[in-house]
């Protein structure tokens, strides 16, 4: 999920990882710099910038990071998508990849990832209080290896012993999945997670700017609940319960996340809670209108705002167009973890999963069956059809395809070079 969706973030397209991985591939995953991203967006509006943490985009050498798309402050963003520890100093010498740690500032040995960032954060919102600022917060937790300190693991290990608790897991599409909560390590990493946002909150509270700064609570796919060995069953750390599988996989398990605003100027929906469907792409919108800055069209292209749907109810029929989803990376052997490759589509009530290499689709009612248990293919054949047309007709188009074409004749340095006076 991470490589589709930090492009989804950062460029607000839907992310065709056919075309994504066969054209820009693992060596150029970098946002071309004609691209007006969210942070371009708001730094040209007058916003002061910061990003922290994950960024899972640009290159190695450093080319294609935050400072690139409109971020003032970049701190602990790399190319790379997991730290090989999240106790400083970010290392783990046993590691079978010795890949750099996030540039952070130093600190002592012990220092816990998520408490470091959100130190860095709420500094950045210190020094941007008296100006309006965008500040991004993206953990590397929860996130593998699954660490957290022992403060925060210990009671769900007592807890764990006090109930009896023994791993549960069942077999699904030639992969074991995990169907009980009872991971401490990961209730551990959770509650740093947890402790972040109170801390961000109660800082907003403290410098006075509680009341005028919409906050957004998210994540980009589900939990990973799977492997596909068998041995590593131990290892798999959490479940998306009742929902279907987990990360790498198209199942509710898999794409369906938390989602909260926080928007203190605007009266709450009523109970909270909307029905409106919405996806990664539609996040630059919206924040841009919650701030009431112009939108952007020409490149959040296949974002909505969803706004309105904060304050009132809403529901998925708004959206005009179909949701597409498409992970195209097997199954990893050597970690025993991915998924078969596979495209789906949401359309209204119902979704299509074509699992591409199987030449097997599935179709679901997900209004009458959320948890995707009944497969409803041969009871409405024409449904499947139409749908599969629909994501056969998705999977050939790329965003602005000619400019992918003419850069990458240019080579390794092509994607990166922006016309004179494009930026910022």
């Amino acid at each position: 999920m991470g490589s589709p969706h930090q492009e989804e973030l950062k460029k607000y397209e839907m992310p065709n990882a056919f075309e994504c991985q066969k054209k820009m591939g693992y060596r150029q995953m970098r946002l071309p710099l004609q691209v007006t991203s969210m942070g371009d967006a708001f730094k040209l509006n007058g916003y002061r910038t910061g990003y922290h943490g994950k960024w899972h985009f640009g290159n190695a050498d450093g080319r294609g990071l935050p400072h690139d798309h409109g971020f003032e402050i970049s701190i602990g963003a790399t190319n790379l998508g997991a730290v090989q520890s999240h106790f400083y100093p970010y290392t783990n010498p046993n590691a079978y990849k010795q890949n750099p740690p996030p540039p952070m500032p130093e600190r002592s040995d012990g220092t816990y990832m998520a408490d470091q960032l959100t130190d860095e954060a709420i500094g950045t919102i210190k020094t941007f209080k008296n100006d309006p600022f965008l500040v991004v917060l993206a953990h590397y937790a929860v996130h593998v290896p699954i660490e957290a300190p022992e403060d925060l693991v210990g009671p769900y290990t007592k807890k764990r012993k006090l109930l009896n608790a023994t791993d549960q897991f069942t077999h699904d599409h030639g992969a074991v999945y995990r169907t009980s909560q009872d991971h401490a390590g990961y209730g551990g990493m959770m509650t740093a997670v947890d402790n972040s946002l109170g801390r961000v909150m109660q800082a907003l509270k403290d410098m006075g700017l509680d009341k005028n700064t919409t906050v957004v609570f998210t994540s980009d796919n589900g939990g990973l609940a799977s492997s596909i060995k068998e041995k590593n069953m131990p290892d798999i750390p959490t479940t998306n319960h009742p929902y279907r599988h987990g990360k790498t996989w198209l199942y509710e398990g898999g794409v369906r996340v938390p989602l909260i605003v926080h928007a203190p100027d605007r009266k709450p929906v009523e109970g909270g809670e909307s029905a409106f469907l919405t996806t990664g792409t539609d996040m630059y919108p919206t924040l841009l209108d919650l701030a009431g800055l112009p939108l952007q069209p020409n490149d959040h292209v296949d974002g909505i705002s969803f706004a309105e749907a904060v304050t009132t109810k809403r529901d998925g029929s708004v959206r005009k167009k179909p949701l597409f989803w498409h992970f195209g990376i097997g199954p990893n052997e050597k970690e025993g973890r991915g998924a078969v490759p596979c495209s789906a589509l949401l359309d209204g009530r119902w979704k299509l999963l074509d699992f591409i290499d199987e030449g097997n689709r599935e179709l679901y009612d997900i209004q009458k069956d959320p948890y995707e248990k009944n497969d409803v293919s041969n009871k409405f054949p024409e449904i499947r059809k139409n749908l599969f047309i629909k994501l056969k007709q998705w999977r050939k188009h790329w965003a602005d395809d000619d400019f992918y074409k003419k850069e990458l004749e240019k080579g390794e340095d092509g994607i990166c070079v922006a016309p004179e006076g494009m930026r910022i």
